[in-house]
């Protein structure tokens, strides 16, 4: 196996998600950790950041038992109870959300969460996530408050300062939570109608969507879900185009879809993603997935995930994932995660529109004094103060 990245606490991260070979991957673990010292706590934090828990937990379980410090393993199966609770939680909330929802004949179906972890990972507690991902029709996102406030949820705070109009037409999600009177967050529900702001352009639909929407079942019960291509679709234009693909987990969701369904209809894919100009993001995506998994490459876009440019944004996405926590979110990531948005887009017009968009909003407002700062954004979309109770 390819050793990616020099830090041994990262090697482990890597080798804890490994698909090919398994039983290697514990060998070279061993290996790692006895010639190394290990910095455990490293570790933990890597693998909080990478949400990759579960998965470094598995690995670690599989040691010897004098090489792990038992604290750590402690600290790795506290945490992983945790997120099976997580994940069994927002199950529940899923089915209370939607269950409403189809009664006021609106359709949302889950993506990313528990049931990419039910249907892709195995089992729920295979993979972590905070919140349950619902994509909904636009046309249908203003009727979504009340029902959530019958529910007892509550908007974000970050977004109760804009006025809605502006939140659906510029954003990608409109968020709620339910909090405990103690302040802990008991659930955090995410509506989405497209992938990203609107200058990242990945507009897609739910009309888009309609051909691969299909029944599943969950626990005895069904649901609508999407298909394989489109979990794909969606989990390259949020891992890729919105987050960067900055997290092992992201490269891990789209190798576990591409490993455990070989027969994918490329032809949807690859077309649909033509469409919103993130055909690039695909390749990238799963030349990531094979390198760092070790997945097998569809042999149908073997020749485009090989592609010099294409293997070259998958070494920056890399090092990127190799930074220790102290260079994570500084401006100066920041701003090579806005270029890497340029850079992996189709299209001279998007490319031109992200540019303006990172010169206006990333940059100058950095360069310029705070005061002079509310030139650069739209003062427009902010509530009026008796509105932020909503």
């Amino acid at each position: 196996m390819k050793r990616l990245f020099q830090s041994p606490e990262m090697a482990l991260l890597h080798l804890a998600v490994r698909l090919d070979d398994f039983s290697l991957a514990v060998s070279q673990a061993e290996d790692i950790i006895r010639q190394n010292r290990i910095n455990w706590n490293d570790v933990y934090s890597r693998s909080d950041f990478h949400s990759l828990r579960p998965q470094v937990w598995s690995l670690l379980k599989k040691l010897p038992e004098d090489l792990v410090p038992p604290e750590v393993l402690i600290w790795f199966g506290v945490a992983c109870k945790e997120n099976l609770f997580q994940q069994l939680r927002n199950a529940g909330d899923f089915f209370t959300v939607t269950d409403v929802l189809t009664a006021r004949g609106i359709t949302a179906v889950p993506f990313k969460g528990f049931w990419l972890a039910y249907d892709v990972y195995g089992e729920l507690g295979n993979r972590e996530s905070s919140d349950v991902d619902l994509f909904i029709d636009i046309r249908d996102i203003s009727r979504i408050k009340p029902v959530m406030k019958e529910l007892g949820l509550v908007v974000q705070d970050t977004l109760t300062e804009l006025k809605e109009e502006y939140i659906f037409r510029e954003l990608a999600e409109y968020n709620f939570n339910r909090w405990a009177e103690d302040g802990l967050r008991l659930s955090h529900i995410e509506f989405h109608w497209r992938m990203g702001l609107r200058p990242y352009r990945m507009n897609v639909r739910m009309k888009d969507l309609a051909s691969q929407i299909i029944t599943g079942k969950f626990q005895g019960r069904e649901l609508y879900v999407l298909t394989p291509e489109a979990n794909l679709l969606l989990a390259v234009m949020h891992h890729g185009g919105k987050d960067r693909f900055i997290r092992l987990k992201n490269i891990l969701d789209i190798a576990r879809l591409v490993n455990k369904y070989e027969d994918l209809n490329w032809e949807w894919v690859l077309g649909t993603a033509r469409r919103f100009r993130v055909e690039k993001l695909v390749f990238l995506g799963v030349c990531l997935a094979s390198v760092v998994t070790g997945v097998r490459v569809p042999p149908v876009i073997s020749a485009q995930v090989s592609a010099v440019g294409i293997r070259r944004l998958g070494n920056n996405r890399i090092k990127r994932m190799a930074l220790p926590v102290s260079g994570w979110y500084t401006f100066s990531d920041e701003l090579r995660g806005w270029f890497f948005k340029i850079r992996s887009r189709d299209g001279l017009v998007i490319k031109v529109q992200l540019a303006y968009y990172t010169l206006r909003k990333i940059i100058i407002p950095k360069l310029v004094p705070v005061k002079w700062r509310h030139h650069f954004f739209n003062k427009r979309i902010l509530t009026v103060p008796e509105n932020k109770d909503l």
